[in-house]
């Protein structure tokens, strides 16, 4: 499975599981259908979302490392994040993960959303199983 993984994303990930008492887990990177949050375009409605948490492998589970990162898929979601890249992203309203799939369904309104959290709300989302509902990689909630 491919995924590219920007240097920011990496570093605040890394960050990320830096703080983590727990050891040995990795970064589960998960797509779902009907997705919201809806910074206009297409994540509004049923479309895909995609999300992070931290977690333990399972089997079926795609394993790719990038630097000092374990990222685990599902069998299902990697067939929307074949290709996907990960970013952290900064503008002037708000910071977060954004993740672009360009494999995901396009009827499903996939390409892409992503995570839109910032720093503090990703560590805490991935903490109680995931962020999501962002939308679109513009922002938190």
């Amino acid at each position: 499975m491919q995924l590219t993984v920007t240097d920011s994303a990496s570093e605040k990930l890394t960050n990320i599981v830096a703080q983590r008492p727990e050891a040995g887990l990795g970064v589960r990177i998960f797509a779902q259908e009907g997705g919201g949050g809806g910074c206009g375009g297409g994540c509004g409605g049923g479309g895909m979302r995609f999300g992070m948490a931290f977690d333990n492998a399972q089997q079926g589970d795609a394993h790719v490392t990038v630097g000092s990162l374990e990222f685990l898929v599902d069998p299902v979601s990697a067939q929307a994040l074949e290709g996907a890249s990960i970013d952290w992203v900064e503008n002037v309203m708000n910071s977060g993960f954004a993740i672009t799939a360009p494999n995901a369904p396009k009827a499903a309104g996939g390409g892409g959303c992503g995570c839109g959290a910032n720093e503090a709300q990703a560590g805490a989302q991935a903490a109680h199983g995931g962020c999501g509902g962002g939308g679109c990689g513009c922002g938190g909630h």
